[in-house]
């Protein structure tokens, strides 16, 4: 793969012991995912973006025991399918900057290991059409610029008989999802959850907040009232 002509490979050496090894970038090619092209096992971060792709196939750049980032963002990618995904050490997924509505709900069972997933700016108006259950390391989830607010009022994220999102998470990003409110008990069983970016959506009134947070953005709502008893836990 680094002697194609539309692949660079880089090697990256830092005190960072999961950032030791090849960086490839493949850019600007349609059939990228059809070429017959191998990963070395050397590589940590593969980018495929700005390749126009519409849609992820089956592929031996996405079979790969060592690839811990994966970066499919700024494509035009519309669903993922199940079977496509075979990297059981992947700790970064970006599928931000695409025109998905669709994930299967198995798509996500050979990446178990996930950390951090990137859904921003796609065209997701509902979960119903994607499933978390298989992610149950993640950390960070960002599903920024989706029209995903009605569905949230309707639905709670973390119910494990539905949507699925673990209790583990970290850092929510819900910015930008025309959220008009946060219904009661949202967050009731998120016991760690230390960063929230609910901006830029139509809030008015504040919500029972998980007493954990240590960052929370509630900026570009247009919430009149703030008291301390908010804050109060």
């Amino acid at each position: 793969i680094c002697e194609s002509e539309f692949c660079v490979c880089r090697h990256n050496n830092t005190k960072d012991t999961d950032s030791i090894g090849d960086i490839i970038t493949c850019a600007y090619n349609t059939r990228v995912l059809k070429q017959d092209l191998d990963l070395p096992n050397t590589v940590y971060a593969l980018t495929l973006s700005r390749n126009n792709l519409s849609s992820i196939t089956s592929s031996n750049l996405l079979k790969s025991s060592s690839l811990t980032e994966l970066y499919l963002n700024q494509n035009r990618i519309t669903e993922v399918t199940s079977n496509v995904l075979h990297l059981p050490n992947l700790k970064r997924l970006d599928l931000s900057n695409n025109e998905l509505k669709y994930v299967d709900k198995d798509a996500f069972q050979y990446i178990k290991n996930l950390e951090y997933l990137n859904l921003a700016n796609n065209w997701f108006t509902s979960f119903e059409m994607i499933s978390f259950h298989h992610l149950g390391n993640l950390v960070e989830i960002v599903l920024d610029d989706n029209e995903l607010g009605g569905s949230l009022e309707e639905n709670n994220l973390f119910d494990r008989s539905g949507y699925g999102l673990t209790h583990k998470i970290k850092s929510l990003s819900i910015s930008g999802i025309n959220l008009k409110s946060v219904q009661e008990n949202f967050f009731v069983d998120v016991y760690d959850l230390k960063k929230l970016d609910i901006s830029n959506n139509h809030i008015a009134e504040l919500f029972e907040l998980p007493f954990t947070l240590e960052y929370l953005d509630l900026s570009g709502n247009p919430i009149t009232e703030i008291s301390g008893d908010d804050f109060a836990d």
